[in-house]
């Protein structure tokens, strides 16, 4: 079994598995190539010199862009999360049942998530995850 390594490509081929290799790949000892798929587990990224051969060098931090974007994905699953929650109380209330939350539990929910609506323009935002709004610690129990 032989390893190559395509930079074009940015992939791994085993001679033994891949019928089909690209012209530029070169051959790279086993233990390299253990090394290097284990990067991007370690926090690292895959790189390949002008010579082919691939080597490990750490990710860059996240932009603030990027972290902003993971921030507002968190916020959005955190309200979806919740949209159950308020639904049920609204019909039980709505048909005068009785009511799963009770009103102050309900106001704490609305709260909670009008906090997850305010989260981008908060001045920690987006750099700060332990500044997120926390959700009442009973939600938990109410989940759909």
């Amino acid at each position: 079994m032989t390893i190559f390594s395509s930079k074009s490509a940015r992939a791994f081929y085993d001679d033994e598995i891949n019928a089909v290799i690209p012209e530029d790949a070169v051959r790279i000892s086993r233990e390299l190539h253990a090394k290097i798929i284990c990067g991007p587990e370690n926090g690292k990224s895959i790189e390949w010199g002008g010579d082919g051969i691939p080597f490990l060098v750490d990710r860059p931090a996240p932009t603030i862009a990027e972290l902003a974007a993971s921030e507002r994905l968190w916020r959005d699953e955190q309200l979806l999360a919740t949209d159950g929650i308020v639904t049920r109380h609204r019909d039980e209330r709505d048909i005068a049942a009785a009511t799963t939350l009770s009103s102050e539990q309900f106001s704490e929910l609305l709260e909670y998530r009008q906090n997850l609506r305010n989260w981008p323009q908060a001045d920690e935002f987006p750099d700060s995850p332990q500044q997120r709004p926390t959700a009442p610690s009973w939600i938990a129990e109410q989940q759909l």
